[in-house]
């Protein structure tokens, strides 16, 4: 017997919890307007440097989210329910899994990569709880289909083994491996588009074309909170500990100003790869905005989008280049290249938000 979820190309590839909800949402088009409605602010960190958690960029959900996963709770397509650890049965881990897939639902599971191949920096060497998507599983080759930050830190599907899983699971449920998760959340999928229990309940109905409306108002005052402007902001600018929006560039160049300063040899790439994840949402929500409405400044919106993408990778590869060979000359490069960074990334965010606000302001936004 053999069950596969639908399951898409997430788009983006920096961080599992990110990339699995976008692998399933991707794979629905009706959800398309709620996805390029969102993910525009970001956080992080002031301090990356001093901390364990330099990748911590990430999309913005709540102040209460960091480590909290918040997304798979409150997107209006998915029904969100957690299993707690307690509840898991360890003498039928295969049997539970197949059964909550038999539901509709997929799993975004604790596993131990020490027992999981695929994670091959670490199958056999260490035990340290990881979470990844189950979307599937096949009985005859039993296997269960899996997605996580497999190789190189991108975001990619693969077939994991029964006895992996299971092994990998029953370290989790016995607690040989300490985690902040509660037990598996079972995410499925539901229609926007849902009908009246009895005659007379209209609410669901509203509410699901509300889930499936592209709200242009919300993209223009995400977009001013990105930019920091005064009066979208306030609630990003009191934070001691976390820098929002368009900052992130400041606080990457004071973690490349320590790096210089303490003669370190090693750049971590995870937070340009979450920076160069925002930019490509934000090319697919251009074109998705355009196939909807013409946007006047389409081809100039969309080449400027693409440069930033090009440069934020070129940065990438310099990272990758010192940490072959470091050396200071790089280090500067890097450093420099974040100011044009900022710069294109600015010029393109102000000529959106013209371009939206001018040809939208007739619109119920």
């Amino acid at each position: 017997m053999k069950k596969v979820l639908p399951i898409s190309d997430s788009k983006i590839y920096a961080t599992t919890h990110q990339a699995s909800l976008l692998a399933i949402l991707f794979a629905y088009p009706e959800s398309y307007p709620w996805v390029y409605s969102n993910y525009i602010q970001q956080f992080t960190l002031r301090d990356i440097y001093h901390s364990n958690r330099v990748g911590t960029l990430d999309f913005f959900i709540d102040h209460y989210g960091d480590y909290e996963v918040l997304e798979h709770r409150i997107c209006p397509m998915i029904r969100f329910a957690r299993i707690p650890r307690e509840f898991l049965n360890e003498t039928d881990i295969i049997g539970t899994l197949i059964k909550y897939i038999d539901d509709g639902n997929y799993l975004y599971c604790t596993c131990d990569v020490f027992y999981i191949s695929c994670w091959t920096n670490h199958f056999q060497k260490h035990h340290f709880p990881h979470m990844a998507l189950v979307y599937g599983y096949d009985t005859q080759e039993k296997v269960f289909y899996m997605g996580d930050n497999y190789f190189s830190g991108k975001y990619s599907l693969q077939k994991i083994p029964f006895s992996e899983m299971e092994s990998s699971m029953r370290s989790y449920i016995n607690g040989q491996i300490l985690d902040q998760s509660e037990g598996i959340e079972l995410l499925k999928y539901r229609s926007p588009f849902i009908k009246p229990h009895y005659e007379g309940d209209w609410s669901k109905e509203v509410h699901s074309k509300e889930m499936l409306r592209l709200k242009i108002g919300k993209i223009i005052n995400d977009i001013q909170g990105y930019l920091l402007y005064p009066e979208q902001s306030y609630q990003f600018q009191d934070s001691p500990l976390y820098a929002f929006g368009i900052a992130q560039h400041a606080v990457f160049r004071e973690y490349i100003q320590n790096i210089i300063d303490h003669n370190d040899r090693y750049v971590d790439v995870k937070f340009t790869s979450s920076m160069l994840d925002h930019k490509v949402l934000m090319k697919l929500r251009v074109d998705y905005i355009h196939s909807q409405h013409t946007l006047g400044k389409y081809e100039e919106l969309s080449e400027n989008i693409q440069c930033l993408i090009e440069m934020i990778h070129a940065v990438q590869m310099l990272i990758i280049k010192y940490n072959i060979a470091p050396s200071d000359r790089i280090l500067q490069k890097i450093y420099n290249n974040s100011f044009e960074i900022e710069n294109k990334e600015k010029y393109f965010l102000e000529l959106l938000l013209h371009e939206l606000q001018t040809e939208y302001k007739n619109v119920v936004l």
